[in-house]
Protein backbone atom coordinates (compact mmCIF):
# COMPACT_ATOMS: atom_id res chain seq x y z
CA UNK A 1 0.00 0.00 0.00
CA UNK A 2 0.87 3.76 -0.41
CA UNK A 3 -0.02 4.72 2.89
CA UNK A 4 -0.19 3.33 6.72
CA UNK A 5 -3.29 3.16 8.96
CA UNK A 6 -5.67 3.15 6.33
CA UNK A 7 -8.36 3.62 9.10
CA UNK A 8 -7.52 7.47 9.58
CA UNK A 9 -6.75 10.09 7.88
CA UNK A 10 -3.79 10.80 5.46
CA UNK A 11 -2.44 13.83 7.54
CA UNK A 12 -2.65 11.46 9.99
CA UNK A 13 -1.33 8.74 8.88
CA UNK A 14 1.77 10.89 7.06
CA UNK A 15 2.29 12.22 10.86
CA UNK A 16 2.55 8.28 12.71
CA UNK A 17 5.43 7.74 9.79
CA UNK A 18 7.02 11.00 10.84
CA UNK A 19 6.82 10.05 14.37
CA UNK A 20 8.40 6.20 13.81
CA UNK A 21 11.23 7.72 11.46
CA UNK A 22 12.25 10.30 14.29
CA UNK A 23 12.96 6.98 16.11
CA UNK A 24 15.16 5.44 13.55
CA UNK A 25 11.89 2.75 12.48
CA UNK A 26 12.41 2.46 9.11
CA UNK A 27 8.83 2.10 6.91
CA UNK A 28 8.68 0.67 3.60
CA UNK A 29 5.60 1.86 1.54
CA UNK A 30 4.58 0.01 -1.43
CA UNK A 31 6.66 -2.97 -0.46
CA UNK A 32 5.60 -6.67 0.97
CA UNK A 33 7.44 -9.81 2.51
CA UNK A 34 8.12 -12.44 -0.41
CA UNK A 35 10.39 -15.00 1.95
CA UNK A 36 11.09 -15.07 5.78
CA UNK A 37 12.85 -18.32 6.54
CA UNK A 38 15.15 -18.52 9.23
CA UNK A 39 15.82 -15.12 10.09
CA UNK A 40 16.43 -13.91 6.11
CA UNK A 41 14.07 -11.75 4.99
CA UNK A 42 13.33 -10.64 1.08
CA UNK A 43 10.96 -7.77 0.18
CA UNK A 44 9.11 -6.97 -3.19
CA UNK A 45 11.82 -4.53 -3.86
CA UNK A 46 14.78 -6.76 -4.13
CA UNK A 47 15.84 -6.02 -1.22
CA UNK A 48 17.08 -8.44 1.78
CA UNK A 49 18.44 -8.54 5.47
CA UNK A 50 18.68 -10.59 8.38
CA UNK A 51 16.28 -9.82 11.64
CA UNK A 52 16.55 -11.67 14.93
CA UNK A 53 13.17 -10.75 16.00
CA UNK A 54 10.13 -10.91 13.45
CA UNK A 55 6.58 -9.53 14.22
CA UNK A 56 3.77 -10.20 12.32
CA UNK A 57 0.52 -7.92 12.89
CA UNK A 58 -2.82 -7.77 11.74
CA UNK A 59 -4.96 -4.85 11.20
CA UNK A 60 -6.76 -2.73 13.76
CA UNK A 61 -10.34 -1.79 14.03
CA UNK A 62 -11.88 1.27 14.46
CA UNK A 63 -13.56 2.27 17.41
CA UNK A 64 -17.38 1.10 17.54
CA UNK A 65 -18.60 4.08 18.29
CA UNK A 66 -17.52 5.43 14.69
CA UNK A 67 -18.59 2.60 12.73
CA UNK A 68 -22.60 3.15 14.30
CA UNK A 69 -22.25 6.53 13.28
CA UNK A 70 -24.30 8.16 10.70
CA UNK A 71 -21.20 9.51 8.94
CA UNK A 72 -19.18 6.49 8.08
CA UNK A 73 -15.29 6.99 8.54
CA UNK A 74 -12.75 9.34 7.01
CA UNK A 75 -15.72 10.25 5.44
CA UNK A 76 -17.63 13.54 4.87
CA UNK A 77 -20.87 15.37 4.08
CA UNK A 78 -22.04 18.88 3.54
CA UNK A 79 -24.90 20.85 5.19
CA UNK A 80 -27.00 24.03 4.64
CA UNK A 81 -27.44 25.46 7.98
CA UNK A 82 -30.07 28.15 8.69
CA UNK A 83 -28.66 30.83 10.12
CA UNK A 84 -30.34 34.03 11.99
CA UNK A 85 -28.29 37.81 12.79
CA UNK A 86 -30.70 39.71 15.22
CA UNK A 87 -29.76 42.67 17.16
CA UNK A 88 -31.23 45.96 18.69
CA UNK A 89 -31.84 48.89 16.01
CA UNK A 90 -30.93 46.65 13.34
CA UNK A 91 -32.75 44.83 10.91
CA UNK A 92 -32.90 40.84 11.32
CA UNK A 93 -30.98 38.77 8.71
CA UNK A 94 -31.89 35.22 7.48
CA UNK A 95 -29.76 32.77 5.39
CA UNK A 96 -28.34 29.84 5.30
CA UNK A 97 -24.20 28.47 5.70
CA UNK A 98 -23.25 25.48 3.15
CA UNK A 99 -20.88 23.47 5.86
CA UNK A 100 -19.16 20.59 5.47
CA UNK A 101 -18.30 17.66 8.23
CA UNK A 102 -15.47 15.18 7.88
CA UNK A 103 -15.65 12.46 10.45
CA UNK A 104 -11.79 11.68 11.30
CA UNK A 105 -10.70 8.97 13.05
CA UNK A 106 -7.88 10.11 14.69
CA UNK A 107 -6.29 7.15 17.34
CA UNK A 108 -6.05 7.99 21.40
CA UNK A 109 -2.75 9.56 22.33
CA UNK A 110 -2.08 10.14 26.27
CA UNK A 111 -1.18 14.21 27.28
CA UNK A 112 2.74 14.45 28.14
CA UNK A 113 2.23 17.72 30.37
CA UNK A 114 -0.14 19.74 31.83
CA UNK A 115 -0.61 23.70 31.18
CA UNK A 116 -1.97 25.86 33.65
CA UNK A 117 -3.80 29.62 33.27
CA UNK A 118 -5.53 30.19 36.67
CA UNK A 119 -3.59 33.55 37.69
CA UNK A 120 -4.75 35.88 37.85
CA UNK A 121 -7.41 34.41 39.02
CA UNK A 122 -9.43 37.02 39.18
CA UNK A 123 -9.45 39.13 36.58
CA UNK A 124 -8.98 43.26 37.38
CA UNK A 125 -7.41 43.96 33.68
CA UNK A 126 -7.17 42.69 29.79
CA UNK A 127 -4.19 41.36 29.05
CA UNK A 128 -2.19 38.06 28.25
CA UNK A 129 -2.60 35.54 31.00
CA UNK A 130 -0.71 32.52 29.38
CA UNK A 131 1.88 31.53 26.45
CA UNK A 132 3.29 28.15 25.64
CA UNK A 133 4.41 26.09 22.38
CA UNK A 134 2.60 23.50 20.92
CA UNK A 135 4.25 21.01 18.39
CA UNK A 136 3.65 17.61 16.47
CA UNK A 137 5.83 15.64 19.10
CA UNK A 138 3.74 15.15 21.90
CA UNK A 139 0.14 15.92 23.33
CA UNK A 140 -0.24 17.94 25.67
CA UNK A 141 -3.49 18.95 28.25
CA UNK A 142 -4.30 22.74 28.51
CA UNK A 143 -6.79 24.44 31.81
CA UNK A 144 -8.00 27.59 32.11
CA UNK A 145 -10.02 28.91 34.76
CA UNK A 146 -10.90 32.87 35.48
CA UNK A 147 -13.54 34.91 37.30
CA UNK A 148 -14.64 38.75 36.58
CA UNK A 149 -15.71 40.38 39.54
CA UNK A 150 -19.13 42.25 39.55
CA UNK A 151 -17.47 45.39 39.40
CA UNK A 152 -15.83 44.54 36.47
CA UNK A 153 -16.61 45.43 32.54
CA UNK A 154 -17.96 42.34 30.49
CA UNK A 155 -14.86 40.24 29.09
CA UNK A 156 -13.79 37.51 27.03
CA UNK A 157 -11.39 34.91 27.13
CA UNK A 158 -9.33 34.30 24.11
CA UNK A 159 -7.40 30.87 23.58
CA UNK A 160 -5.18 32.02 20.05
CA UNK A 161 -3.11 29.78 18.07
CA UNK A 162 -0.43 31.44 16.04
CA UNK A 163 1.15 29.99 12.82
CA UNK A 164 4.32 32.18 11.90
CA UNK A 165 5.24 29.28 9.38
CA UNK A 166 4.71 29.69 5.38
CA UNK A 167 2.60 26.18 5.92
CA UNK A 168 -0.49 25.07 7.06
CA UNK A 169 -1.02 23.45 10.64
CA UNK A 170 -3.51 21.53 11.86
CA UNK A 171 -4.71 20.90 14.99
CA UNK A 172 -6.89 18.30 17.06
CA UNK A 173 -8.93 19.77 20.03
CA UNK A 174 -10.56 18.20 22.59
CA UNK A 175 -12.28 20.56 24.88
CA UNK A 176 -14.80 20.55 28.03
CA UNK A 177 -15.51 24.12 28.31
CA UNK A 178 -18.02 25.53 31.10
CA UNK A 179 -19.23 29.03 32.24
CA UNK A 180 -20.26 31.83 32.38
CA UNK A 181 -21.81 31.04 35.76
CA UNK A 182 -22.07 32.82 39.02
CA UNK A 183 -21.57 29.18 40.44
CA UNK A 184 -18.21 28.44 40.40
CA UNK A 185 -18.54 24.97 41.84
CA UNK A 186 -21.14 24.13 39.10
CA UNK A 187 -19.08 25.25 36.14
CA UNK A 188 -15.83 23.69 37.79
CA UNK A 189 -18.25 20.30 37.48
CA UNK A 190 -19.72 20.59 33.69
CA UNK A 191 -16.54 21.39 32.68
CA UNK A 192 -15.08 18.59 33.90
CA UNK A 193 -18.04 16.30 33.21
CA UNK A 194 -17.72 17.76 29.38
CA UNK A 195 -13.92 17.23 29.11
CA UNK A 196 -14.12 13.61 30.92
CA UNK A 197 -17.36 11.79 28.43
CA UNK A 198 -15.30 13.09 24.82
CA UNK A 199 -11.83 12.35 25.82
CA UNK A 200 -13.35 8.27 26.81
CA UNK A 201 -15.27 8.70 23.32
CA UNK A 202 -12.09 10.57 21.44
CA UNK A 203 -14.78 12.75 20.35
CA UNK A 204 -13.08 16.25 19.23
CA UNK A 205 -12.45 19.11 16.48
CA UNK A 206 -9.96 19.41 13.91
CA UNK A 207 -9.05 22.54 12.82
CA UNK A 208 -6.55 24.26 10.28
CA UNK A 209 -4.92 27.02 10.87
CA UNK A 210 -3.59 28.59 8.00
CA UNK A 211 0.21 30.11 7.49
CA UNK A 212 1.42 33.22 9.11
CA UNK A 213 -2.25 33.83 10.73
CA UNK A 214 -3.67 33.95 14.27
CA UNK A 215 -7.20 31.76 15.18
CA UNK A 216 -8.68 31.72 18.22
CA UNK A 217 -9.83 27.92 18.90
CA UNK A 218 -11.99 29.11 21.83
CA UNK A 219 -14.02 32.55 22.68
CA UNK A 220 -15.15 32.59 25.91
CA UNK A 221 -17.81 35.13 27.12
CA UNK A 222 -16.91 36.81 30.78
CA UNK A 223 -19.60 38.48 32.01
CA UNK A 224 -19.28 40.40 35.43
CA UNK A 225 -19.69 38.02 38.54
CA UNK A 226 -19.28 34.62 36.79
CA UNK A 227 -16.34 32.38 36.12
CA UNK A 228 -15.30 30.22 33.18
CA UNK A 229 -13.39 27.43 33.04
CA UNK A 230 -11.68 24.93 29.99
CA UNK A 231 -9.78 21.85 29.56
CA UNK A 232 -8.59 21.01 26.12
CA UNK A 233 -6.21 18.55 24.82
CA UNK A 234 -4.35 19.46 22.05
CA UNK A 235 -2.37 17.94 19.78
CA UNK A 236 -0.66 19.22 16.64
CA UNK A 237 -0.86 16.60 14.06
CA UNK A 238 0.83 18.18 11.05
CA UNK A 239 2.98 21.73 10.30
CA UNK A 240 5.45 23.99 12.53
CA UNK A 241 5.32 24.47 16.18
CA UNK A 242 2.16 26.66 17.39
CA UNK A 243 2.25 29.55 20.02
CA UNK A 244 -0.49 29.25 22.27
CA UNK A 245 -1.77 32.25 23.96
CA UNK A 246 -4.97 32.91 26.51
CA UNK A 247 -5.74 36.44 26.36
CA UNK A 248 -8.52 38.30 28.66
CA UNK A 249 -9.92 41.03 26.64
CA UNK A 250 -12.98 43.30 26.80
CA UNK A 251 -16.08 41.72 25.43
CA UNK A 252 -16.26 45.03 22.81
CA UNK A 253 -12.92 44.82 21.72
CA UNK A 254 -11.94 43.24 18.05
CA UNK A 255 -11.32 39.75 18.31
CA UNK A 256 -8.41 40.24 16.41
CA UNK A 257 -6.64 43.05 18.70
CA UNK A 258 -3.22 42.55 19.04
CA UNK A 259 -1.97 41.90 23.04
CA UNK A 260 1.55 42.12 24.37
CA UNK A 261 2.34 38.05 24.80
CA UNK A 262 6.22 39.67 26.35
CA UNK A 263 3.91 40.80 29.62
CA UNK A 264 2.40 38.58 31.39
CA UNK A 265 -0.60 40.08 34.04
CA UNK A 266 -0.39 39.79 37.50
CA UNK A 267 -1.51 40.68 40.85
CA UNK A 268 -4.28 39.05 43.47
CA UNK A 269 -3.86 35.74 45.21
CA UNK A 270 -1.44 33.74 44.16
CA UNK A 271 -2.89 30.68 41.94
CA UNK A 272 -1.51 28.23 39.65
CA UNK A 273 -0.06 29.05 36.71
CA UNK A 274 2.50 27.17 34.26
CA UNK A 275 3.66 23.74 33.16
CA UNK A 276 3.21 20.78 35.07
CA UNK A 277 4.93 17.17 34.19
CA UNK A 278 2.40 14.88 35.31
CA UNK A 279 -0.98 15.40 33.34
CA UNK A 280 -1.98 11.68 34.09
CA UNK A 281 -1.73 9.28 37.65
CA UNK A 282 -2.72 5.66 36.92
CA UNK A 283 -2.71 3.37 40.03
CA UNK A 284 -3.63 -0.07 40.88
CA UNK A 285 -5.24 -1.32 44.37
CA UNK A 286 -6.53 -4.84 45.59
CA UNK A 287 -9.58 -4.75 48.39
CA UNK A 288 -10.28 -8.32 50.22
CA UNK A 289 -13.65 -8.56 51.54
CA UNK A 290 -13.30 -8.18 55.02
CA UNK A 291 -10.54 -6.82 55.52
CA UNK A 292 -9.89 -4.85 58.77
CA UNK A 293 -9.71 -1.28 57.47
CA UNK A 294 -11.88 0.11 54.24
CA UNK A 295 -9.66 0.82 51.12
CA UNK A 296 -8.72 4.54 50.98
CA UNK A 297 -7.11 5.79 47.70
CA UNK A 298 -6.44 9.73 47.87
CA UNK A 299 -7.51 12.04 44.98
CA UNK A 300 -5.71 15.33 44.36
CA UNK A 301 -3.39 15.13 47.21
CA UNK A 302 0.28 15.43 45.21
CA UNK A 303 1.33 18.95 45.09
CA UNK A 304 2.85 19.06 41.66
CA UNK A 305 6.23 21.12 40.86
CA UNK A 306 5.87 23.65 38.04
CA UNK A 307 8.53 23.52 35.57
CA UNK A 308 8.10 27.78 34.98
CA UNK A 309 8.57 29.90 38.57
CA UNK A 310 5.53 30.25 40.07
CA UNK A 311 2.76 28.36 42.03
CA UNK A 312 2.71 24.23 42.58
CA UNK A 313 -0.52 22.72 41.13
CA UNK A 314 -2.48 21.48 44.39
CA UNK A 315 -5.21 19.74 44.46
CA UNK A 316 -4.43 18.57 41.08
CA UNK A 317 -6.65 20.19 39.03
CA UNK A 318 -6.92 19.11 35.59
CA UNK A 319 -4.67 16.00 36.18
CA UNK A 320 -6.72 12.54 34.74
CA UNK A 321 -7.00 10.18 37.48
CA UNK A 322 -6.98 6.11 36.30
CA UNK A 323 -7.56 3.80 39.24
CA UNK A 324 -7.89 -0.14 38.73
CA UNK A 325 -9.44 -1.73 42.01
CA UNK A 326 -9.47 -5.58 42.13
CA UNK A 327 -12.55 -6.35 44.98
CA UNK A 328 -11.27 -10.19 46.05
CA UNK A 329 -14.12 -12.11 48.29
CA UNK A 330 -12.18 -15.53 49.11
CA UNK A 331 -15.19 -16.12 51.95
CA UNK A 332 -18.41 -18.74 51.80
CA UNK A 333 -20.51 -15.83 51.77
CA UNK A 334 -21.52 -12.67 49.02
CA UNK A 335 -20.21 -9.33 50.66
CA UNK A 336 -22.47 -6.12 49.55
CA UNK A 337 -19.20 -3.86 49.18
CA UNK A 338 -19.82 -0.15 48.18
CA UNK A 339 -17.53 2.59 47.05
CA UNK A 340 -18.02 6.10 48.81
CA UNK A 341 -16.65 9.59 47.73
CA UNK A 342 -15.24 11.41 50.98
CA UNK A 343 -13.85 15.50 50.56
CA UNK A 344 -10.80 16.02 52.79
CA UNK A 345 -10.34 19.72 51.95
CA UNK A 346 -13.61 21.42 51.55
CA UNK A 347 -17.06 21.43 49.70
CA UNK A 348 -16.70 19.16 46.18
CA UNK A 349 -18.00 18.08 43.44
CA UNK A 350 -17.16 14.86 41.38
CA UNK A 351 -17.64 13.10 38.20
CA UNK A 352 -16.07 9.35 37.72
CA UNK A 353 -16.49 7.34 34.99
CA UNK A 354 -16.79 3.44 37.01
CA UNK A 355 -16.75 0.88 34.11
CA UNK A 356 -18.81 2.41 31.26
CA UNK A 357 -21.40 4.87 33.65
CA UNK A 358 -20.87 8.11 34.25
CA UNK A 359 -21.45 8.87 37.74
CA UNK A 360 -21.66 12.68 38.84
CA UNK A 361 -21.68 14.07 42.45
CA UNK A 362 -23.75 17.13 43.61
CA UNK A 363 -21.82 19.71 46.33
CA UNK A 364 -20.77 17.17 49.13
CA UNK A 365 -19.91 18.46 52.32
CA UNK A 366 -16.09 18.29 53.47
CA UNK A 367 -15.45 15.21 55.55
CA UNK A 368 -18.95 13.63 54.63
CA UNK A 369 -18.91 10.41 52.96
CA UNK A 370 -21.58 9.51 49.78
CA UNK A 371 -22.29 6.36 47.83
CA UNK A 372 -21.39 6.33 44.92
CA UNK A 373 -21.03 2.63 43.67
CA UNK A 374 -22.84 -0.89 44.95
CA UNK A 375 -22.44 -4.39 44.43
CA UNK A 376 -22.68 -7.34 45.92
CA UNK A 377 -19.62 -9.85 45.20
CA UNK A 378 -20.20 -13.76 44.99
CA UNK A 379 -18.65 -15.84 47.08
CA UNK A 380 -14.66 -17.24 45.68
CA UNK A 381 -14.51 -14.28 43.04
CA UNK A 382 -12.95 -11.07 42.69
CA UNK A 383 -14.68 -8.11 40.64
CA UNK A 384 -11.95 -5.73 38.68
CA UNK A 385 -13.29 -1.71 38.91
CA UNK A 386 -11.78 0.94 36.52
CA UNK A 387 -11.91 4.49 37.61
CA UNK A 388 -11.93 7.75 35.74
CA UNK A 389 -11.66 10.84 37.56
CA UNK A 390 -10.36 14.42 37.84
CA UNK A 391 -10.11 17.34 40.45
CA UNK A 392 -12.82 19.94 39.69
CA UNK A 393 -12.84 23.41 39.16
CA UNK A 394 -14.01 25.65 42.37
CA UNK A 395 -13.91 22.43 44.37
CA UNK A 396 -12.12 22.17 47.10
CA UNK A 397 -9.99 18.57 47.10
CA UNK A 398 -8.41 16.37 48.18
CA UNK A 399 -10.96 13.69 48.01
CA UNK A 400 -10.60 10.14 48.90
CA UNK A 401 -12.46 7.12 46.88
CA UNK A 402 -13.50 4.83 50.08
CA UNK A 403 -14.24 1.01 49.21
CA UNK A 404 -16.12 -0.46 52.57
CA UNK A 405 -18.53 -2.59 53.39
CA UNK A 406 -21.82 -1.35 52.61
CA UNK A 407 -23.66 1.09 55.18
CA UNK A 408 -27.05 0.43 53.11
CA UNK A 409 -27.42 4.34 52.14
CA UNK A 410 -29.09 4.78 48.92
CA UNK A 411 -27.40 6.14 45.94
CA UNK A 412 -27.68 9.60 45.31
CA UNK A 413 -25.43 10.08 42.40
CA UNK A 414 -26.94 11.23 39.10
CA UNK A 415 -25.88 7.59 36.91
CA UNK A 416 -25.90 7.16 33.36
CA UNK A 417 -24.54 4.71 30.86
CA UNK A 418 -23.21 6.10 28.03
CA UNK A 419 -19.91 4.25 26.71
CA UNK A 420 -21.90 0.96 25.50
Amino acid sequence: ADRILPEVSVNMAEYTVRQLEERDIKVRLKTRVDSMVDGHIELSDGSAFEADTVVWTAGVRANPLLESSDLPIDDKTALDVPVQIVGDAYIAVRGTTHVVLINDALPRLTSSRLLVSDYPERLTADGVLFTATIDSTRSQRFLYYHYNPPAEPPRRILVKATNASTGPAILHVLAGIAGPGANEMEVGHNATKSFLVHLRRNEGTVITIPPGSTVNIVNHDLPPNATVNGILQLREISGDPLDIAVVAQRADAPLDQSADAANLLSGGAPHARGVYPVPEFFSEFTYVVGAPAPLEIPIGQLPLPNLRVGEALAGDYGVLQAVRVVIVNDSRFGQAIALYANPRGGDATGTFIIDNTLVQAHRLPAFSRYKIWQETIAPGTYRTLQITTMPEGGSSYPLRLVFAPDDGSVILARTRGIFG
